[in-house]
């Protein structure tokens, strides 16, 4: 018997209903989430939206003999202690390396990190800059040779950075894909189970895009290379074996898990346009790597909690290798603890939550199966209107990819600005007792999400270590106590994002207004009408008083100008521009 049969079905109009009696007179409009490039997401999905079409849709694990992923860990060929990174790393039961730099060009730093590796176990997955093709190539051979291992047990990928590809694409003389051309067919000839073709999507999400833009991006990234590659005599099946894809993973949980999602029933529909019908060639493999995007350097250990989210949407989603990226990665170089976190965020996910023992454990879920359908649709929109424009090269010679991912940066920005978008520690909740001893603020990356803020927090900690003395806020809380409790709070978390050090005021009567330590910022906190009767005598007292203190109001009254204040702070305020001018006048 089953356990639902003696129940009547609930529809989607029967939970309609209910929630509409729930909302009390509010449209069923006020749920849905305004997501990133103006999509709106209907929380309320039910069997009928999903189409659960598409090939792939729910994964595929071929060349695989469980339903687990591979744990990769990040290794910067620049590093002092690379070499021993990489061998603590396969010490500690990582089955992938993934090696980077961030600009070395010496070929012995390569081979002595590729010789810690045994490829008949380990793969490799290389982001090669300032190294051509065939000289990585040439090293990997070398190394077997000499370890008298045969060729076709190399396993891995091979990614072009992103910096690669917006500056090789510009180029109107350079030959974009002739290595690829001179070497591809005999790399999947010696090596069939190692894919030189990879497109890192990274720079879409660094530069602040969003999921369509990288799906859409993705997508034409993959016809430039077949087109091209066409041309020259190699077949469209042989450049299909070796591709590979991938893609950042930010901490939108269920979005990034129908990402992943969306793209194979994407990538699918194009080759089937190829007519390439061998499932195991039309498939994507897919590679995730933790964002860096939204990693602060303040209260820099919320970052482990962003890694391990983003790490189960990877997993979830139906990545078949991970990266896991040190929680300090965005502003200092890796250290043995950091990657020992970032390592063991997958061991635990994997050993102690057992998120490899099921191959697709969303499916079936009636709002991720929706947002899978929203993505590819909307992606799929994206990538066909590219190819109208000539396809991704012409697009970005016009300018219109860069404008696309402009236009999503700004509209992110902005609601980070506002705190719309909050990161914990940062921009909301930020821990006023902080002083990192990291910061340099000519050295923070441009595409982060929070380098405004942390700028900020930056400039207060220098000018804190140069006189001696943190500038500090009071929040005079007088009248209502429900009113100036929630104020103060409210208050706490929008200066407390300066880096200024914050104290409360009780103020019960004229004589609570006198204090030794004069702050630099005074914020009243009371209710809307006490702020017009309490509130002038209180503001008259402070102005004389403190002549130098900067008074603030907490709300937004009608009339609070007439109070003879100049600032205020309100709910859906520009929170960073405010700030900004708050500390220009304190600084001064």
């Amino acid at each position: 018997m089953r356990l639902f049969e003696e129940f009547s079905p609930v529809g989607k109009m029967d939970w309609s209903e209910q929630i509409l009696k729930d909302l009390k007179g509010k449209s069923l409009d006020a749920l849905q989430w305004k997501f990133e490039g103006g999509l709106n997401l209907n929380p309320i999905v039910g069997k009928e939206d999903i189409s659960e079409e598409g090939k792939f849709r729910r994964g595929n694990f071929f060349n695989q003999i469980d339903t687990s992923w591979q744990v990769v860990q990040e290794i910067y060929v620049d590093d002092n202690e690379a070499v021993a990174q990489i061998k603590n790393a396969f010490q500690q039961e990582v089955q992938a390396i993934q090696l980077l730099s961030r600009g070395s060009k010496q070929q012995e730093k390569w081979k002595d990190l590729l010789a810690q590796i045994d490829f008949r176990y380990q793969a490799i997955h290389l982001k090669r800059d300032g190294i051509s093709l065939k000289e990585m190539m040439q090293m990997i051979y070398a190394q077997l040779s000499d370890n008298q291992v045969e060729s076709h047990v190399l396993t891995g990928t091979m990614l072009r950075p992103a910096e690669y590809f917006h500056k090789a694409f510009l180029s109107e003389n350079e030959s974009l894909f002739a290595e690829e051309a001179e070497m591809i067919s005999e790399i999947a000839q010696k090596s069939p189970f190692f894919r030189v073709l990879g497109i890192d999507l990274g720079f879409v999400h660094e530069m602040g895009g969003t999921i369509v833009q990288q799906l859409g991006f993705a997508l034409s990234l993959m016809v430039e290379y077949v087109e091209e590659l066409s041309k020259v005599g190699i077949s469209k099946e042989t450049i299909a074996k070796s591709m590979a894809f991938q893609f950042p993973i930010s901490g939108n949980f269920f979005p990034e898990i129908a990402k992943m999602r969306a793209f194979r029933v994407l990538l699918a529909r194009v080759w089937e346009i190829y007519d390439i019908e061998n499932e195991e060639l039309s498939s994507p493999f897919i590679l995730a790597e933790t964002s860096l995007w939204n990693k602060p350097a303040y209260d820099a250990y919320n970052n482990l909690l962003r890694c391990t989210t983003e790490a189960m949407s990877a997993i979830l989603g139906g990545a078949h290798a991970l990266t896991v990226r040190a929680y300090n990665a965005s502003f200092e170089e890796n250290n043995e603890f950091s990657l020992r976190m970032a390592r063991n965020i997958q061991h635990l996910l994997k050993h102690e939550s057992y998120l490899d023992k099921v191959s697709d454990a969303g499916g079936g879920s009636y709002y991720i199966e929706s947002l899978t359908d929203t993505f590819a649709e909307e992606a799929w929109a994206l990538f066909q209107s590219i190819e109208q424009e000539g396809g991704y090269l012409a697009s970005l010679r016009m300018g219109v990819i860069t404008e696309k991912i402009r236009a999503a940066a700004a509209e992110k920005q902005a609601e980070i600005e506002k705190r719309k978008k909050v990161f914990v520690g940062i921009n909301q909740y930020p821990n006023t007792e902080e002083v990192s001893q990291l910061i340099d603020i000519e050295g923070f990356s441009a595409h982060r999400a929070t380098v405004e803020f942390e700028n900020l927090r930056a400039l207060t900690d220098a000018h804190t270590q140069k006189t001696g003395k943190r500038p500090s806020c009071a929040l005079l809380q007088f009248g209502d106590i429900g009113m100036r409790n929630a104020r103060a709070l409210f208050s706490r978390n929008v200066v407390g994002c300066l880096g200024v050090s914050i104290n409360d005021w009780i103020v019960n009567s004229d004589k609570d207004l006198v204090i030794k330590e004069i702050p630099n910022l005074i914020v009243l906190c009371s209710s809307d009408e006490e702020y017009f009767s309490m509130g002038m005598g209180v503001i008259s007292i402070l102005k004389a008083q403190y002549p130098d203190a900067i008074l603030i109001l907490a709300g937004k009254p009608a009339g609070w100008e007439n109070l003879g204040l100049e600032h205020n702070l309100f709910a859906g305020m520009n929170v960073l521009s405010f700030l900004k001018q708050l500390q220009t006048e304190i600084l001064k």
